[in-house]
């Protein structure tokens, strides 16, 4: 069968449908691959890019589309426009669906439930054989005004059994510059910028109440949700990458706890990336209960050169909200582990939430707080809080009758980076502004920034402007190096330069 995989996420590693990819071309199916890739997650496709996608999957038996919560509604576009010029039925898979499987039936004819190496094969064959397919597993349908649920498939625990990414880009297309355009190594290299993105591990147990993990999880009761792959496993995939493609100059895991390795697992990992790989390493999945100092020597001695860790906040009793089970104290010898590293790899990440209703200003203090503790430097990326639903906080906002205080779509808007502007964010601006450039500001002065009759005063927002005056980034730039100078004839007496300053 010819079956197109259309990813509607915003990046050109498209883990899910490469997975796919490759196990449906190890049965012999055709598959093309098109990656419509976005600058920015709230962008929709044009009339001319749509024509071009039209003309490209035609005489495909099956598409498919992958997709996340925010990627919805491009998905929505593309199947709306391929419906209206063919009858070929149209799949979606991914997170979206998997939460939302009556939402996405609405538009698609099919979706696929949970993960889906083994449903998809299972489908695809079927329908090629002509046999009944409505009955197949990790499936759900819409025939006529009926939708038809099937049981979920089990998670996959033997990782090692999944074939590695399909990179076979004389197969694959990518949307560039407002083209569909065939994908080839200066592309890839492009919108790759030199990084091989893969995975170690599978799932989280954690349960942060936030996050679509914690909802995932729920639908597999019993089973094991953190699977892992073998080393060897994972080095043959690399060495082949490095081999193939000269253009990969850095590897990046992105599991979501990929510290939660046993020690000897991570031991053996990075002896034999050091020896066999030898190249840079990202690894954004630290968990802070997990890293301890021996793993995190070890990954340093491997190549790692950029860590990534999710602190969310400082606040106990937004902790409690969250479940998130770290302690203040715990968290700032974990960032003072990673410090000691701080002249062998690049800035440390630190993931915050904010824009939270549960929260009060001393919730934020607290996080305000917190953070200026932290040794420098790092990078803070701040997050607004988005409900998703299906997780566990979605449903506590739910039963609080507080949903309207949450305002934000998470369908159209731009989750990654974006936040509300104001006072406290703008705090955590400054925190974050100072930090990179290895500065700090102390407890005493984030006290002063956040104390209340100083805020009642309006004395905290003077120091605030005067700090970021200072700070290096500020658009004041000119204010900063006027008042250096008048400082420093003041001090030298000079009262003629000071009075032709003032003129001109």
């Amino acid at each position: 069968m010819k079956v197109v995989l259309i990813s509607a996420d915003p990046d050109v590693w498209a883990v899910g449908i490469r997975i796919l990819s490759s196990v449906l071309k190890k049965q012999g199916h055709e598959v093309q691959m098109i990656l419509l890739m976005v600058k920015s997650s709230s962008d929709e496709y044009n009339d001319n890019e749509l024509d071009e996608l039209a003309d490209l999957v035609k005489g495909a038996d099956i598409i498919g589309i992958s997709l996340m919560s925010i990627s919805l509604h491009r998905a929505v576009q593309v199947t709306l426009r391929l419906k209206k010029d063919f009858s070929i039925p149209i799949l979606w898979g991914g997170i979206h669906p998997t939460m939302f499987p009556e939402e996405s039936l609405q538009y698609a004819d099919m979706i696929c439930k949970g993960e889906g190496e083994q449903a998809l094969p299972e489908l695809i064959n079927k329908m090629e054989s002509g046999q009944e397919y409505f009955d197949t597993k990790g499936m759900w349908f819409k025939r006529g005004e009926e939708i038809i649920e099937n049981e979920m498939l089990p998670l996959i625990q033997d990782l090692d059994s999944v074939p590695f990414f399909d990179y076979d880009y004389d197969t694959h297309f990518v949307l560039h510059e407002g083209h569909l355009c065939r994908m080839d190594l200066d592309l890839l290299d492009k919108y790759s910028r030199g990084y091989y993105r893969s995975y170690a591990t599978r799932g989280c147990p954690f349960g942060c109440t936030y996050c679509y993990n914690a909802a995932i999880n729920s639908m597999y009761p019993g089973q094991k949700v953190l699977r892992k792959r073998s080393v060897d496993n994972i080095i043959n995939e690399f060495s082949e990458i490095k081999e193939r493609f000269p253009i990969i100059t850095r590897f990046h895991l992105f599991d979501d706890c990929f510290t939660m390795l046993p020690d000897e697992t991570i031991r053996e990992f990075c002896t034999k990336y050091k020896k066999t790989i030898g190249m840079p390493l990202n690894v954004p999945g630290m968990s802070p209960s997990t890293l301890n100092r021996e793993k995190m020597a070890m990954l340093i001695d491997a190549g790692t050169v950029n860590v990534r860790m999710g602190i969310q906040t400082g606040s106990e009793s937004t902790k409690q909200l969250y479940k998130r089970k770290f302690s203040n104290e715990h968290l700032l010898e974990v960032a003072k582990m990673i410090n000691e590293h701080k002249d062998k790899i690049e800035l440390p990440v630190y993931d915050l939430i904010v824009d939270n209703p549960y929260e009060t200003d001393e919730d934020v203090i607290d996080t305000l707080m917190f953070m200026s503790k932290l040794p420098v430097p790092f990078y803070i990326n701040l997050h607004s809080l988005f409900l998703f639903p299906g997780t566990p906080l979605y449903e506590t906002v739910k039963q609080d009758g507080r949903l309207d205080e949450f305002a934000r779509d998470f369908r159209s808007e731009e989750i990654t980076g974006s936040f509300e502007v104001t006072y406290w964010n703008k705090l955590f601006k400054l925190i974050h502004t100072f930090a990179i450039q290895s500065k700090t500001i102390s407890p005493f002065k984030m006290f002063l920034l956040t104390n209340k009759i100083m805020r009642i005063t309006r004395l905290s927002l003077l120091l605030y402007i005067v700090l970021n005056v200072f700070s290096g980034s500020s658009p004041l730039k000119k204010v900063k190096g006027m008042l250096t100078n008048v400082l420093s004839d003041l001090s030298a007496g000079n009262v003629s330069s000071l009075l032709k300053r003032f003129k001109t």
